[in-house]
């Protein structure tokens, strides 16, 4: 192989590791960081419903005396799977454009009724001022409720994704219409097949290193974890959700890099084959 043809073949090379790089990348965020099931199964795998049901009862707890009553009269009262149903319903409506809103009425319906219970239990009673407080008191922690329930910044990720949304198509295209201008005019330079195979094995590593020295770097030095977010239970999904991006990313790049290998490897060994035939 001559030099020019080794210099060409290499920027050649250089540009399709390139554009393979950016392609994936888009793909991986889009499925990703843009993508709804990601987010809604990240919430699930971090425990957040679990933070934030926990968050609200300690939050309910500590206004209980407000009203005359015990803490404990909210031990078990949320349930997770309520505020679950709730907080998904509050996303979902969310990425349909809509206007999302949590359904207060009905959360001052049960907690009126659960109070109630209490009140009837405990055999408290109430004359006007204190049916008064109390009605207040309900109202002031329907409030708390939708405050925990909404997911946080919700609109502006539904408004980021549809923006990217309508941008990432072009990308994609101009990716993939670049990728295979590089590996046309790869192949019109008429190499030997060997050496074609070889720029090509060198292309699909070089983007697959690409894709994983950032993430792998960024995960090893733990830099996710040291970002400082409250409360806890948003901070556990956060890591979590950029963790499972750079996770993502890292696994197809090492499938690229075992890829340029295995091809090389062959390309090294039929090259090995034909020598030994020779002598």
């Amino acid at each position: 192989m001559r030099r020019r043809e080794k210099l060409l073949g290499g920027l050649f090379s250089f540009f399709i590791a390139f554009f393979l790089f950016l392609l994936l990348f888009i793909c991986v965020s889009k499925a990703t960081l843009l993508n709804k099931g990601f987010l809604l199964s990240t919430l699930d795998k971090s425990e957040y419903y679990t933070g934030v049901t926990r968050a609200l009862t300690e939050d309910f707890k500590k206004s209980a005396g407000a009203a005359g009553f015990q803490p404990s009269v909210y031990d078990g009262f949320l349930k997770e799977a309520d505020v679950k149903k709730v907080a998904i319903q509050y996303i979902e409506t969310s990425f349909t454009g809509k206007e999302a809103t949590v359904d207060q009425e009905s959360f001052k319906k049960q907690l009126n009724d659960h109070l109630q219970k209490v009140i009837k239990t405990e055999n408290i009673k109430l004359d006007e001022d204190s049916k008064l407080r109390l009605e207040n008191y309900i109202k002031v922690n329907a409030k708390g409720y939708k405050q925990f329930v909404q997911f946080p910044f919700i609109q502006y990720i539904v408004m980021g994704i549809q923006m990217m949304d309508r941008v990432l198509p072009f990308a994609i295209a101009a990716c993939v219409l670049l990728l295979l201008l590089s590996v046309f005019f790869l192949i019109r330079m008429k190499l030997k097949r060997k050496d074609t195979l070889l720029f090509l094995g060198s292309a699909a590593g070089g983007a697959g290193w690409m894709l994983t020295l950032l993430p792998a770097g960024i995960l090893l030095g733990g830099y996710t974890h040291r970002i400082r977010l409250e409360p806890e239970y948003f901070y556990k999904f956060f890591v979590a959700f950029l963790d499972g991006y750079l996770w993502m990313l890292i696994l197809f790049g090492l499938a690229l890099i075992l890829m340029g290998i295995i091809l090389i490897l062959f390309i090294y060994k039929k090259r090995n084959t034909v020598h030994a035939a020779g002598e």
